[in-house]
């Protein structure tokens, strides 16, 4: 079988595919030098990495959290993500129907900065229903911080560059996780599950707010 896959090879396909890919490279490039030499661009895949590095732990702990801490089933655990994302169902869908939605930056910036706090304060309680009031109120500041930051790159980025920007913004929110799941795995031998997201917490926290006390452009961005 591996002899008839062999035969069957098309080398010519091998070398499309080897062209494509040095195409490629300048193209990817480009979009990087593009992103970090323009303001806001610059700030909000720094953003991005926030939002990544916070989510993925928030993904990877709160199982445990809600097992070990707060006593829930895994119905109820699962509940934890559920409310927290119709919260930013709601609030997305309410900024959608906005039409003149104003001050994207502002907002933006103080969304990021309920983020870390957020993580901090799951990661400290203890109350499985005060923690469930909590996740909807949290996930409006989720649902308004994804959404202001992607109107922001797509209002501030040329047409020519706005497929490299975007696949930048996922490659720092999603490519994250992994990284996160390696400081998780470090800081486990030393920290619980509810300590391990307060840790995470009070980084996203102070990277937070360096953003917003450092990019004055978003704080001026009123589209």
């Amino acid at each position: 079988g591996l002899l008839f896959v062999l035969m069957r090879y098309d080398l010519g396909a091998r070398s499309e595919t080897t062209q494509l890919f040095s195409q490629m490279i300048p193209d990817i490039g480009s979009g990087i030098r593009y992103c970090f030499a323009n303001e806001p661009l610059r700030s909000l895949p720094i953003a991005g990495f926030i939002t990544g590095i916070g989510g993925g732990a928030y993904g990877t702990l709160t199982p445990e959290i809600g097992r070990d801490q707060l006593g829930l089933n895994a119905a109820s655990t699962s509940l934890m993500f559920g409310l927290m994302s119709a919260g930013m169902i709601v609030s997305t869908l309410y900024i959608a129907n906005k039409k003149n939605f104003t001050s994207k930056g502002r907002f933006f910036l103080f969304a990021i900065n309920c983020f870390g706090p957020g993580l901090m304060f799951i990661g400290y309680s203890e109350l499985a229903l005060l923690t469930l009031i909590f996740l909807p109120i949290w996930g409006l500041c989720g649902g308004i911080l994804m959404t202001t930051q992607r109107t922001l790159l797509q209002e501030n980025t040329s047409p020519d560059f706005m497929a490299r920007v975007m696949g930048m913004n996922v490659f720092t929110m999603a490519g994250m996780a992994p990284l996160s799941s390696l400081i998780i795995w470090i800081l486990r031998n030393f920290l619980s599950a509810g300590g391990t997201l307060s840790a995470f917490g009070f980084v996203v926290m102070c990277s937070a707010l360096f953003l917003a006390f450092t990019r004055r452009s978003l704080w001026q961005k009123a589209l």
